[in-house]
């Protein structure tokens, strides 16, 4: 999976309206071949001058005729319907979350990094700095994961305290694979908030990492399991520090 940057014009495309209405917006995949799986963060150009979303490769490899994208979408410079190519190659991205903050704004993204406006793979500072932005930060006593680079899960370094590596891309794995639903209790953020809850969920470990002491690699859809916030705290809140299973504490609340 990698990280890419795009951006996004309205007097081409109202790509906003169209995530919003359709949760899913069509790309010609021109010279940057996307892969299922890869994210995209799309920028926004003036007047907005942020990312504002972060997308999802979905589908790769059919034609535009097969788009999304309707005309109500299409701004004033679109490229005119007699000049399109409905045969060029075309990507699915879907809508994964949407972030408003002005720490995403060119002037901000400019200081880690971001020089320019062009179609690119985002690496090391600049990329770390705008998935802190997209990746939950749940309370400090959830085992829970943060936004680090990091492939393996784990390795034990020291800052103040002992705290164990993470691996980034699991969050969004999880929750593709397993849903947003919470395993325990069945809380669906989205049927209850709108489009304040979609796609929020805390990732609670099946094996707490705290006890593994030592460095394993990540399966984010065995080693993982989606859990609504007051469910996650239960899991870690049993006698004498024990982990409940989701089993455990799903009887407790049938009880």
């Amino acid at each position: 999976m990698k990280y890419y940057f795009r951006t996004s014009n309205d007097d081409y495309f109202l790509s906003e309206k169209c995530l919003r209405e359709q949760h899913a917006i069509d790309w010609q995949q021109a010279k940057q071949h996307y892969e299922i799986g890869d994210i995209i963060f799309l920028y926004l150009s003036a007047p907005v001058k942020q990312i504002r979303f972060m997308l999802i490769v979905d589908d790769i490899d059919f034609p535009y005729r097969n788009t999304i994208n309707k005309k109500c979408y299409w701004g004033k410079k679109h490229t005119p319907e007699d000049a399109i190519d409905y045969d060029a190659l075309t990507c699915r991205l879907k809508l994964l979350k949407e972030v408003n903050s002005q720490g995403l704004h060119f002037k901000e993204l400019s200081k880690h990094g971001l020089k320019e406006l062009y179609p690119k793979e985002l690496k090391g500072e600049l990329l770390e700095y705008v998935l802190s932005f997209f990746t939950d930060n749940p309370p400090s006593y959830f085992d829970e994961l943060d936004s680090s680079d990091d492939i393996f899960e784990g390795a034990k370094k020291t800052i103040v305290v002992n705290r164990y590596e993470r691996d980034s891309n699991a969050v969004e794995k999880c929750k593709l694979t397993n849903g947003c639903r919470c395993a325990v209790c069945g809380m669906d953020f989205e049927e209850t908030y709108g489009q304040l809850g979609r796609g929020f969920i805390h990732v609670h470990h099946i094996v707490p990492i705290a006890t593994i002491g030592k460095e394993y690699k990540l399966d984010p859809v065995n080693d993982l399991v989606p859990v609504c916030p007051n469910c996650h705290a239960m899991l870690h809140h049993g006698a004498e520090g024990h982990v409940l299973t989701i089993e455990e504490l799903k009887e407790i609340i049938k009880k």
